[in-house]
């Protein structure tokens, strides 16, 4: 049994003595009277996953940093634990879709990005799940067809967007 670990030890000693770096990593727990927030600090700046929690102890919120930037998946939560906003992130800006949920559970927005900047179709919806608006984005500005939906689904407006300018508007009688 001895040999046993004396050869673990040695097969695991060199692993360890590699990871093994200058930077200093300080596991810390900030709070205030609302809420805590958990994480690592490596060189005074966030690394790896963050959690916030309220101050009944329900998980807020859960994100990757990487050298004091958001850089990854972020979820956000209910304070009852259902998902308020998922997202992905590179250095701070939000990148790709960013969702917010209903208390119901339904979406409630939906955006596109790259790197900080709204690109592509952005979506709309009134709490029962039914799409509100729908708008297109380019470099960050509405960019041709903007639509927006009665609950009943109709159209009630429709814009016409150029680099960020409305051109044209059209409003439908329903």
């Amino acid at each position: 049994m001895g040999v046993c670990k004396f050869i673990l030890i040695l097969m695991f000693l060199p692993v360890v003595v590699c990871c093994q770096t200058d930077n200093k990593a300080n596991i810390v727990k900030n709070c205030s009277d609302s809420d805590c927030e958990f994480g690592v600090y490596k060189n005074n700046k966030k690394e790896g996953v963050w959690r916030r929690h309220d101050k009944d102890n329900n998980l807020l919120q859960i994100s990757y940093y990487s050298e004091g930037k958001l850089n990854g998946a972020s979820v956000s939560f209910y304070s009852d634990g259902r998902v308020y906003s998922t997202g992905n992130y590179v250095n701070d800006k939000p990148h790709g879709n960013i969702t917010i949920y209903s208390e119901n559970g339904n979406i409630n927005l939906s955006d596109n990005y790259f790197y900080g900047k709204k690109e592509g179709f952005s979506y709309l919806y009134y709490k029962d799940g039914k799409l509100q608006s729908k708008w297109f984005y380019e470099k960050g500005k509405r960019e041709g067809k903007q639509y927006e939906f009665s609950e009943k689904q109709d159209t009630l407006k429709i814009e016409y967007y150029k680099k960020g300018n409305v051109i044209d508007k059209k409003a439908f009688d329903n």
